[in-house]
């Protein structure tokens, strides 16, 4: 029996998939674009996974990849807070190494406040409640 672990050679010929996926994400006209991964155990996922993260770190721009292994997570009571963090980590650590990211993070940021403004206008003239999410940091996992 075959173990369940990625490869870094294409023993299943999934190389086409990974460049075609990593072509979709690098596409700026495609942005922001979400690409699922699906199949059965022992069917490559993983395997295809690691093969675009190669073909990205190609790119001319490779974008910055962040894994999230929901396995790990499991016993969190809130999964998206556990993923928000991973993701929030990441780029922290990416913009302070990068300081042209830090920049346009700020610059998102400033027209994001300003949207969010109008946005939060409106949703009050609607009536409708918006929150934020607070304490990322603060996870609980099942007893």
């Amino acid at each position: 029996m075959w173990r369940d672990s990625e490869s870094d050679q294409d023993f299943l010929n999934f190389t086409e998939l990974a460049e075609q996926v990593a072509m979709l994400a690098t596409n700026r006209s495609l942005l922001p674009i979400s690409i699922g991964v699906f199949g059965t155990w022992g069917t490559g996922k993983s395997t295809v996974l690691s093969l675009v993260e190669r073909k990205l770190s190609q790119a001319a721009e490779p974008p910055i990849v962040i894994k999230f292994d929901a396995w790990l997570y499991q016993g969190f009571d809130d999964a998206k807070a556990a993923l928000m963090e991973v993701v929030a980590e990441r780029l922290l650590k990416e913009a302070k190494e990068n300081e042209g990211l830090s920049e346009k993070v700020k610059s998102v940021e400033t027209a994001r406040a300003e949207s969010s403004v109008k946005g939060s206008r409106r949703l009050r003239k609607w009536g409708v409640v918006s929150g934020v999410m607070k304490g990322l940091s603060t996870r609980k996992t099942k007893s």
